[in-house]
């Protein structure tokens, strides 16, 4: 049996540069916190401090990041509860935090010419 190999622009449509990242980046809030004891255990969410956003902010940037997903978990004997909890794509970000660096550095050269060109006449 042979595999097919398909490129990206095989599996992909509707193919767009990302244009102002830093612009959209700007508007998240970066947040250092722990999340509720009473959920680490039950909802299997990692202890201590962490890095990362308010999930209702990225929302209202970037709502293609935001994925929905249903966790079981015990409540008692027998008992056994669902609870919906909204989640943040950190690896979608990535080509974002790309797109921005890329727009920084192009800020960054244009602003050494012009600072070069006013030493120039000077």
């Amino acid at each position: 049996m042979m595999a097919q190999e398909l490129n990206d622009s095989e599996l992909k449509k509707y193919i767009r540069p990302v244009n102002d990242a830093t612009g959209q980046l700007v508007k998240l809030k970066p947040e250092l916190y722990e999340f509720k004891a009473e959920y680490n255990r039950s909802l299997k969410l990692p202890a201590g401090r962490q890095f990362g956003f308010n999930v209702e902010n990225v929302e209202t940037v970037f709502p293609q990041l935001v994925k929905s997903r249903s966790i079981s978990y015990t409540a008692g004997k027998n008992l056994f509860k669902q609870a919906h909890v909204k989640e943040v794509s950190m690896e979608g970000l990535i080509p974002v935090l790309v797109a921005s660096i890329s727009e920084l550095q192009a800020e960054l050269v244009k602003l050494r010419a012009e600072l070069e060109a006013i030493k120039r006449n000077k």
